[in-house]
């Protein structure tokens, strides 16, 4: 195999299995609001890719627990606990999640996993 096809095969099934798996990823941008989705999140709460681009944890979390916490967020690094999320239709689904501050190319985001706990 050569150096190329070695790099691509240890980069692109981490990405697909991101994308594609059974956790919903958001990825909220410093003002707070999502700059990156997974596939399974928007299958998760019924919205496009550009819709949930348009929106904060705070419209999709009834108790938000993202914007509620961001300043401990932002203080320690890692958000973790339970919460309700509302799809488009307005059912509400309980997820555990995860959320940590991450660097891109120098920029602050917080990336946040969410697995839900009821059956979808």
């Amino acid at each position: 195999m050569t150096a190329v096809a070695n790099e691509h095969v240890q980069r692109e099934p981490p990405r697909e299995a991101a994308e594609n798996g059974p956790a919903a990823i958001f990825v909220v941008g410093d003002d707070c609001r999502y700059v990156a989705v997974n596939d399974f999140a928007c299958r998760l709460l019924g919205y496009s890719r550009e819709e949930l681009l348009g929106l904060s944890p705070e419209d999709v979390s009834p108790d938000s627990p993202m914007a509620a916490g961001f300043k401990e967020l932002v203080g320690n690094g890692v958000l973790v606990g339970e919460s309700l999320v509302r799809t488009k239709t307005g059912r509400d689904i309980k997820v555990q999640y995860r959320a940590a501050e991450a660097k891109v190319a120098g920029l602050d985001f917080w990336v946040c996993v969410a697995l839900p706990l009821d059956v979808v």
